[in-house]
């Protein structure tokens, strides 16, 4: 598998278990010491950090992955 193919499949796993929300599965595509800025300025530790967050305002969060 090349590169780019590799990459585009971390990332769209990635996106996949963030939306589900999964973020223990999430956080296995991750760096331990990634940071996660939103708009802002909101800087997340983890992708459990982003489940946190998104729950008090969001029932339902799911987006179009299209093509990378």
């Amino acid at each position: 598998m090349s590169f780019p193919t590799r990459a585009i499949e971390i990332v769209s796993n990635f996106l996949e278990a963030s939306m589900a929300p999964n973020p223990e599965l999430a956080a296995t595509y991750m760096a331990s010491d990634v940071i996660i800025t939103f708009t802002g300025g909101r800087k997340m530790a983890n992708p459990q950090a982003v489940t946190d967050f998104n729950a008090g305002r969001y029932a339902w969060v799911k987006k179009s992955l299209g093509q990378f």
